[in-house]
């Protein structure tokens, strides 16, 4: 279980003549519009507050923070933890973090502490001998994308350091006529503390990485070689190609394939426990109303998963016969 994404980028030269190609990505990890943060153990009150970031970020005590206007003010709430974040519009919040970049390595996002919310994430390009990578962070997603498409990039730095809502990469190149490449970029993110209902769990990934620049190093981005990624690509290709290839019904091709992608809200807990979100928007756990759908994947792939969920629910059965 790597917990990652690979954005790629295939690109090809049909002119006679030379071409320059910029591939960007950015993140506004820093900032979640209309969602506050609940948490009472306020630390410090700031009216007509301006940068918010800015502000957790220069006290030592503050770990999260929640913007909203009161009686047509600006007012920004500095926590000394990090509650649950809900949706509530006109409210902007987010949790203490900050972006370093050196030459040698990736962008980094860093949240410092022992909660669900603290952890890392990565923005890290595959680069080859004729590609080049360039970072920037900023409050202003517009002075990002400006300068990206007037310059092709950003001022080129050596080393970076602070906070800023927006985090991005770039990897710039030159295509020769006729040329093919693939361009592309790691986002990876290591957040290893889970708590549920106040248990501390921990994510399963936690035993195979130690922070998030070793879950890129784990295929091999670090050497700037994509043998490991291309082995990636190959294994999923084999698997689509067994249903793509065969006399199966297009229907049936679909739901094994599509319908196992309903995994990527589940949780695996550092205690082997393997548990599932009905949904992004719904915090219900293995909902049996919604898992019917999705079991003729789980038998194919996971059939010892699917008996033990099973024979759980069996076990919390109510007396009228209600599994729930």
């Amino acid at each position: 279980m790597t917990p990652a994404i690979i954005y790629s980028l295939n690109i090809e030269n049909p002119n006679d003549y030379p071409i320059a190609i910029d591939f960007m990505y950015n993140v506004p990890l820093s900032v979640q519009i209309d969602q506050t943060r609940l948490s009472k153990i306020v630390i410090q009150q700031i009216i007509n507050a301006g940068s918010r970031i800015s502000y957790c970020d220069q006290n030592n005590l503050c770990a999260s923070w929640n913007w909203h206007i009161v009686n047509n003010r600006s007012t920004c709430l500095l926590y000394s933890d990090i509650g649950n974040n809900v949706y509530l519009s006109g409210h902007v919040s987010g949790v203490r973090g900050q972006w370093t970049y050196n030459k040698t390595g990736p962008l980094v996002l860093d949240r410092p502490g022992n909660m669900p919310a603290n952890g890392q994430y990565v923005l890290w390009p595959f680069l080859s001998s004729n590609q080049t990578m360039t970072v920037t962070i900023d409050n202003d997603i517009n002075n990002i994308l400006n300068n990206i498409s007037i310059n092709g990039t950003w001022f080129e730095q050596t080393e970076l350091k602070g906070s800023a809502a927006n985090g991005a990469v770039s990897i710039s190149t030159k295509l020769q006529p006729g040329e093919k490449k693939t361009l592309s970029i790691l986002f990876a993110w290591y957040f290893p503390h889970l708590y549920w209902l106040d248990l501390p769990l921990d994510n399963y990934y936690l035993l195979l990485f130690n922070n998030v620049t070793t879950v890129g190093q784990s295929i091999g981005i670090d050497k700037n070689d994509d043998s490991q990624l291309k082995i990636i690509i190959k294994d999923i290709l084999r698997l689509h190609n067994l249903y793509f290839n065969s006399s199966l019904l297009d229907y049936l091709v679909d739901s094994l394939i599509n319908s196992a992608s309903h995994m990527r809200s589940a949780m695996y807990f550092s205690n082997g426990d393997w548990r599932q979100w009905e949904a992004y928007d719904c915090n219900d756990v293995d909902s049996v109303h919604n898992d019917h759908q999705r079991h003729l994947p789980y038998i194919l792939y996971f059939p010892e998963t699917e008996k033990i969920k099973m024979y759980t629910w069996a076990k919390y059965q109510q007396n009228d016969g209600m599994i729930q």
